[in-house]
C-alpha cells in the first residue's frame, strides 16, 4: 500500500525515487516540491503524539534535565578500539537528543559501542567482533561520502577479528 508523501528535502538526492512517474520524476531530488507514492511501510510520521516513549527513556531524559550540571566523564579503555584510549565527555544536550530520537553525534554512538563491547564482554564474546572508531572515519574523511566508504572499508581491513 501507497501513501501520498510531500518531498521537501532530499537527505540523497541521487536515490531512485520507489515509485517512479514515468521519466519525470526517477530520482528523488526530481520530486522535491512535489507529491509522490510512497510505500505506506517506509514512512515515519511527523505526528510524535503517536509515538509513546519508553518509560526508562523518559526517565533517562528527565534526570539528564534536572539532574546533571555538568557532563559526563566516559572512559575508553583498551580493547573497545583496539589499542586506542581516550576519555568523551557526554553533555546534557547528548543525553536528550538520544532521549528524543534526534540525530546523535559521536560521542553518544561511541558511548553506545562501549556498552554493546561491555556487553559482549560479560558473556565471554568480545574475541568475536571488533569495533571501529567513528570518530577516525569523521576525521579522516569529511562528508563526501565516497572517501567515507573508502575510509571505512580500509579501516574494517585493519580490524580483521582474529
Amino acid at each position: 500500500m501507497n501513501v501520498r508523501v510531500a518531498v521537501n528535502i532530499a537527505i540523497k538526492g541521487d536515490a531512485f525515487l520507489p515509485r517512479p512517474i514515468r521519466d519525470e520524476l526517477v530520482l528523488v531530488s526530481h520530486a522535491i516540491g512535489s507529491h509522490v507514492a510512497w510505500p505506506k511501510q517506509f514512512v515515519i510520521l511527523n505526528d510524535f503524539e503517536e509515538y509513546k516513549v519508553p518509560t526508562r527513556i523518559n526517565a533517562l531524559c528527565k534526570y539528564a534535565r534536572r539532574v546533571l550540571t555538568k557532563a559526563l566523564l566516559i572512559e575508553i579503555y583498551h580493547g573497545i578500539f583496539d589499542n586506542e584510549q581516550a576519555e568523551l565527555y557526554l553533555s546534557v544536550d547528548d543525553i536528550v537528543q538520544f532521549c528524543s530520537m534526534e540525530k546523535i553525534g559521536i560521542v553518544t554512538i561511541t558511548c553506545y559501542m562501549k556498552h554493546l563491547y561491555e556487553v559482549l564482554k560479560d558473556h565471554h564474546l568480545e574475541h568475536i567482533y571488533k569495533f571501529g572508531n567513528p570518530s577516525i572515519f569523521c576525521d579522516e574523511t569529511g562528508n563526501n561520502d565516497e572517501t567515507r566508504t573508502r575510509a571505512i572499508e580500509s579501516r574494517m581491513e585493519i580490524l580483521d577479528p582474529k
